[in-house]
């Protein structure tokens, strides 16, 4: 699937760059690179912020569930991730409310 994005790069005070796609596909992702190192080594932190409607977008051919029929059943471990990342949702959304 070919996708296209206008985006939005601000270099900010501590060297970190952050990249918000402000129109296109992936409108309102945010990726934030942290960069740390020496003269011989770079690290490079990667964080992702993806809007619920992206990440929908992103399991729809999967729409109605394993449940359905329609994809298979997610491993245990994945089931987990999904768990943790929806608990940590909810906490997020209940403080800024």
């Amino acid at each position: 699937m070919r996708q296209a994005d206008d985006l939005l790069n601000t270099w900010l005070p501590d060297g970190s760059l952050r990249s918000e796609a402000v129109a296109g596909t992936n409108q309102s992702l945010r990726v934030l690179y942290r960069f740390a190192g020496s003269a011989t080594l770079t690290v490079v932190w990667v964080t992702f912020e993806i809007p619920a409607r992206g990440v929908k977008r992103l399991i729809a051919p999967c729409s109605g569930g394993w449940r359905s029929g329609r994809c298979g059943r997610p491993s245990r471990k994945t089931a987990a991730i999904w768990r943790a990342a929806r608990t940590r949702y909810r906490a997020r959304t209940a403080d800024a409310a």
